[in-house]
């Protein structure tokens, strides 16, 4: 009998131990890559640019990749873009693995707007965050855009009549060229930006 209690002893002390021992280990979550959905669209390198035009002006600028930092250290990756023009126009864009928020400022004026759209992936389709403004996705298998017929287009647009921070602005994008057209109606810009031609790094 003692024998028997002496082993149960041994056993349950056993199995303490080991429940201590796995508890203490430091648990490291999984790293979080940009998924290669998320580069196939959004995966703007150096190099890249696209020349638009304002509908509304008729001027024509180039949107072009001046910074691009891919932070695959940390347990999540991110990889930040910023998108000039020769006009002042700034696009901030921080990539992630489950999509992509972009920023819009203007390194001409002090009072920016403050709200960005966020893409996800897989593109979700819908309207949230009702209460700081509306965003819904879009898609059209075909969309004309100047005078061209481009392929798997998906629209997102972001709105709100906060009498604070009035915006209504659409970004078009597909696969293939990257930014379509940037129509801007907010309390910085009033353009619409039309692709004319691109040239994409990846």
């Amino acid at each position: 009998m003692k024998n028997l209690r002496a082993k149960l002893f041994f056993v349950a002390s056993i199995s303490i131990w080991m429940v201590f021992v796995t508890a203490c280990t430091d648990y490291e979550p999984p790293h979080q890559y940009v998924s290669d959905g998320v580069r196939a669209y959004f995966d703007y390198q150096i190099g890249s640019y696209w020349v638009m035009k304002d509908s509304a002006t008729g001027v024509l600028d180039s949107f072009y990749v001046n910074n691009y930092y891919d932070d695959n250290q940390s347990s999540s990756e991110i990889i930040n873009m910023t998108v000039v023009t020769a006009s002042n126009v700034s696009i901030g864009m921080d990539v992630r693995f489950t999509g992509v928020s972009l920023h819009f400022t203007n390194s001409t004026v002090t009072v920016g707007v403050g709200y960005d759209i966020a893409i996800n992936f897989p593109f979700w389709f819908g309207v949230h965050n009702p209460d700081k403004g509306q965003y819904e996705m879009l898609f059209y298998p075909k969309k004309i855009i100047s005078g061209i017929v481009r392929d798997s287009v998906y629209v997102a647009c972001c709105n709100s009549s906060n009498p604070y921070n009035m915006y209504n602005d659409t970004v078009y994008f597909n696969r293939m060229n990257g930014l379509l057209r940037l129509k801007f109606n907010n309390s910085v810009y009033k353009q619409d930006w039309v692709i004319q031609r691109q040239n994409i790094n990846r």
